[in-house]
């Protein structure tokens, strides 16, 4: 026998579906966070896929501007019935402040700008409206709604393209995409992929939801440097919770008790301090920060990890240097080949002492 979920939603279905913004710490400042599509009444449609691309279409700034995210969001439904099924559906922004977190009062706080939708490669007319039963509606701000009329075992693709705010934090970056929404679907999604292009530095550590794989990681050589893509994917997935990350920027040789990068020439003592074996490690240490292939096994092993879980949140995996199949020399930068220089000098003082 069919279901049926009212216009205003199940509150006891959502409460299931959802799971709150991750909390921040207080030096960050709120950006945006993307949202899945939602049916408005229960439907024997199902998302056979989603490929969500997000493309840092501005780097951050920590000078009162914000970075921005270009997101195309891909979606693929499929109407399993003999049956035509005309359906609304909602396309829901995120509310960053008030509510259960406080927020910093900027006016695009998770506000997508330049909204395209497409439907079978057509643009689409939405009309928008806002989601007024608690607690959703101090979560959910707009949401753009448009039917879709599905033919029986029609398969519909629909496309939004949109900008909105990166979040920056004091050596990290975060990104949240609204997924536990797709619970609402029929039945899981058959495959979800998740695509950032063109992050401005290579993450030293990233967290993310243990459901997910992560399948690509390169850094790519640029006139200024490198950039980063990362893709994660999940299959015949049925989503618990929202699709968030944490990109780890912190300076990577604490990890291995190495020298700070930014180390002066008044403290060469803590270089003289190492002992041979991890004098060796710290020198290529920024070799592995951008993922060469070492063939010396006992460093790979040292620098190149399995994914574990996360250390103070059992609910996501992190995942530390990674092999880079585009790694280049050129990817160093200017302090990093200092910090292999300086290693150098105290391994040929140390060969030169022993003559």
């Amino acid at each position: 026998m069919k279901r049926h979920l009212s216009r205003a939603w199940s509150a006891a279905l959502l409460s299931a579906a959802f799971t709150l913004c991750p909390a921040y710490p207080n030096d960050s400042v709120f950006g945006g966070s993307g949202s899945d599509l939602i049916p408005l009444a229960e439907t024997t449609i199902r998302m056979a896929s989603e490929v969500i691309t997000f493309t840092a279409a501005s780097p951050l700034n920590f000078e009162g501007k914000w970075g921005e995210w270009e997101v195309v969001a891909k979606y693929r439904f499929e109407n399993p019935s003999e049956r035509a099924v005309k359906l609304q559906m909602g396309f829901p922004e995120t509310r960053c402040g008030g509510g259960d977190w406080e927020g910093d009062g900027t006016p695009h706080c998770g506000e997508f700008r330049g909204l395209r939708t497409e439907v079978r490669g057509v643009p689409v007319q939405m009309k928008t409206g806002k989601v007024g039963k608690p607690p959703w509606s101090k979560r959910l701000g707009m949401v753009y709604l448009f039917e879709v009329a599905f033919k029986p075992r029609e398969t519909i693709e629909i496309v939004h393209k949109y900008r909105y705010d990166r979040t920056p934090g004091v050596g990290y970056e975060s990104l949240t995409y609204v997924t536990a929404t797709g619970a609402l679907w029929n039945g899981p999604i058959g495959n979800a992929r998740f695509r950032l292009i063109g992050l401005e530095t290579a993450p030293v550590t990233i967290q993310f939801p243990p459901s997910f794989r992560l399948v690509e990681s390169a850094e790519r050589p640029t006139s200024t440097g490198g950039q980063t893509d990362l893709t994660f994917e999940a299959r015949d997935w049925r989503p618990t919770g929202d699709f968030s990350l944490a990109l780890l920027n912190s300076p990577w040789p604490s990890r291995f008790n190495c020298p700070p990068l930014e180390i002066t020439e008044a403290q060469d003592s803590d270089w003289q301090a190492l002992d041979p074996k991890t004098l060796r490690l710290c020198r290529n240490l920024p070799f592995a920060a951008h993922g060469k292939a070492f063939q010396d096994r006992d460093l790979a092993e040292q620098f190149y990890r399995p994914e574990g879980p996360s250390e103070n949140d059992e609910s996501s995996r992190t995942i530390g240097f990674r092999l880079n199949a585009l790694y280049a020399d050129s990817l160093l930068t200017p302090a990093e080949w200092t910090y292999v220089v300086r290693a150098k000098k105290v391994e040929a003082r140390r060969e030169g002492g022993k003559k």
